[in-house]
């Protein structure tokens, strides 16, 4: 996963010494849910204990609030996760399946050494191309796997993993075993047809100004996009981690954030390191795609994982057009090869998302983007005892929980035509196989009913023995057999699904009673807003049922802007706690400008802005009220927010209806 591809430096590693890595996530409950603005800090890392150090000793990633999970193993003085003895599951054979599962490939003796570090033949000629855009290449993919904690390995800079480190422990320094050619083959055998290979590219680079990157690791990295190409996959190569390189210190080479000077430097750096990647990769087919970044963000900032600052994102948007032109002009098939830009952090969140800026390109619809989304968080990522390990198509909050993660990247990029994968998604072991099956077959085939394209996350990791360990794991690299088939199954038919997935029947949905009868009836001229959705916490993902949410048309925006208009709420009883009216310009990033509107005891604060008709049982809000009010009459795109803090849900505040009336 993307979401925490951060270890975080502990030290006293030898006070540490016997201590197992570990990777602590944050609790997104830790943050208060009222009046906090979406891309507002998201909550702290807490630090996670030391692993033994020592060259092959990676230090523990720290997960933050949903983006990424091939954080670093145990030492290697810890027992490795997913060998035979540990994965019980892993060491019998799985049971064969058709294209509907995984088949079980049993090791080839011939195949399964660490490969030869001897180069892989460089195509002298491009070779032949289909010159198909970037929706049509997407929709050909079924299903991608990740070869997590393989390539992107890294000590961030740390000096672990000292310069002149063999491939095979830069590639093994996370404690997967060297990627094989059985591997692969076994991957495609399951069902998988496209493959996301996550490589750190810094490690294997000298420094400033030229960033060479070592041609043994180029190599090595070609031989496992070769092993894939033999088995006619399309490939994802990014670069991961490296901008994240530094840790969140000045060791950082590509910055999102820091002076005129820094900023230039950190794009002349990313246009080295992709001039010789795209130079070397220059004559393979259309399925290879190129990924510009993988999780690009400020590390440790108040907003790291919550879509960045307008400042951050705007750093972020002068990455692309460096990454397009320098493909293009490489020459080869490079001029019309698909390349995938990623949102601040690949967070599916509506600032993020909203917040990206697609490149101008040399050629037409070429261009995917990438999302992240590990929904819901709370069941998806959070390691820690007591998180939700529970999850059901018939629970509508759980549906909702996947539904509402890949909205935003739908409505801005899919339903315009341009493509979306989710280069990363998964759910961490917490004993719970069959719940994991549900929602996965469910979140595949939501997702792609919709027209994304999903990857599923893998780093190895089956199982561990200490708390806060991310079991992404599915592949055992060292026998070549599955774990978790039931999952993986499960996944395989939401990829072979031909229909869409069920949508949450009416009476899941945040449900506004009956609607009213004529006499109830706004006035005419009123426009209706229909029903509201969920909004969502501060990690961007996890549902926040105390926010009714309506995302308005251009028609509704016309009448929201109009002079003297008013937000008419019909409700089924008398409020009776805090409620709040916040305003959204998704447009310009504006995300938060709330108004409290009624206190605590659910009484008008200000009679001029708002007022309450008990006969009727209708609020009445001036938009005039609106924070910056002038602001808003500005807005091409308008979304209102009621937030109501009288209960565990917006539901128990008994709208039956919302209208634009003057």
């Amino acid at each position: 996963m993307t979401l925490l591809k951060k270890a975080v430096s502990v030290g006293m590693a030898a006070i540490l010494a016997l201590s197992l890595a570990a990777c602590g996530t944050p609790d997104p409950t830790d943050s208060p849910d009222s009046g906090a603005q979406r891309n507002s800090a998201s909550p702290s890392n807490p630090s996670a204990p030391s692993s033994s150090s020592g060259v092959n000793s990676p230090e523990p990633g720290t997960p933050s609030s949903g983006q990424d999970t091939d954080s670093p193993y145990p030492s290697d003085d810890s027992p490795i996760p997913g060998t035979p003895s540990q994965d019980p599951s892993a060491a019998s054979p799985s049971p064969d399946v058709s294209s509907q599962g995984p088949s079980a490939v049993p090791p080839d003796p011939s195949r399964s050494s660490p490969p030869s570090p001897s180069p892989s033949a460089v195509p002298n000629e491009p070779k032949p191309f289909r010159d198909i855009t970037a929706a049509q290449l997407v929709s050909e993919i079924k299903i991608g796997w990740n070869l997590g904690n393989s390539f992107e390995a890294t000590d961030f800079g740390e000096g672990r993993l000292p310069a002149n480190s063999t491939v095979q422990t830069m590639e093994t320094f996370w404690s997967n075993p060297a990627t094989t050619r059985a591997n692969i083959d076994a991957v495609k055998a399951a069902g998988f047809n496209a493959i996301r290979i996550p490589v750190s590219w810094f490690n294997a680079a000298n420094g400033a100004p030229d960033y060479i990157i070592r041609s043994d690791w180029m190599e090595r990295v070609a031989e496992v996009v070769d092993y894939a190409v033999a088995n006619d996959m399309y490939v994802l190569l990014d670069t991961h981690h490296d901008e994240y390189h530094g840790h969140g210190t000045d060791r950082d080479v590509l910055r999102f954030e820091g002076t005129e000077a820094q900023i230039t430097a950190s794009l002349n750096a990313y246009r080295k390191i992709w001039e010789q990647i795209a130079d070397r990769f220059k004559n393979y087919n259309e399925k290879l795609i190129f990924e510009g970044l993988n999780e690009p963000r400020v590390p440790n900032s108040a907003q790291e994982w919550s879509g960045g600052t307008d400042a951050q994102r705007a750093a972020l948007n002068r990455y692309y057009p460096v990454f397009v032109e320098v493909v293009r002009n490489s020459g080869g098939n490079n001029g019309k090869r698909v390349l995938m830009i990623s949102t601040y952090a690949a967070s599916a969140t509506a600032t993020a998302v909203n917040g990206l800026t697609l490149p101008r390109d040399s050629v037409a619809n070429k261009l995917v983007v990438s999302i992240h989304a590990y929904a819901p968080y709370t069941f998806c990522y959070d390691p820690k005892p007591g998180s939700v390990s529970t999850w059901s198509t018939a629970n509508a909050a759980d549906i909702k929980g996947v539904q509402d993660a890949l909205g935003p990247a739908y409505d801005k990029f899919i339903s315009k035509g341009i493509p979306v994968i989710i280069g990363e998604f998964g759910a961490v072991h917490k004993n719970n196989t069959n719940a994991r099956a549900a929602w996965v077959e469910y979140y595949v085939s939501y997702a792609k009913s919709l027209g994304f394209r999903c990857f599923i996350w893998d780093n190895g990791v089956t199982s561990a023995d200490y708390e806060g360990a991310e079991l992404f794991g599915f592949f055992n690299r060292r026998t070549n057999r599955f774990a978790f088939t039931e999952v993986i199954d499960a996944l395989i038919r939401g990829a072979n699904s031909t229909s869409p997935s069920p949508s949450p029947s009416p009476s899941s949905s945040p449900s506004p009673s009956p609607s009213p009868s004529p006499s109830d009836s706004p006035p005419s001229g009123a426009v209706n807003l229909g029903k509201y959705s969920y909004g969502y916490k501060e990690d961007g993902v996890t549902t926040n049922t105390q926010q009714a949410v309506w995302n308005l048309t251009a028609a509704q925006v016309t009448a929201a802007k109009e002079t003297g208009a008013k937000l008419a709420l019909k409700l089924s009883k008398a409020p009776s706690a805090t409620l709040q009216l916040v305003w959204q310009g998704p447009a310009n990033s504006l995300w938060w400008n709330q108004k409290d509107i009624l206190d605590s005891t659910g009484n008008v604060i200000s009679p001029g802005e708002a007022a309450w008709n008990p006969s009727t049982n209708t609020l009445t809000i001036n938009l005039s009220a609106a924070a910056d009010y002038s602001v808003f009459k500005n807005q091409p795109e308008l979304n209102l927010i009621i937030a109501y803090y009288g209960g565990n849900s917006v539901d128990d505040l008994g709208i039956v209806s919302a209208d634009l009336i003057k």
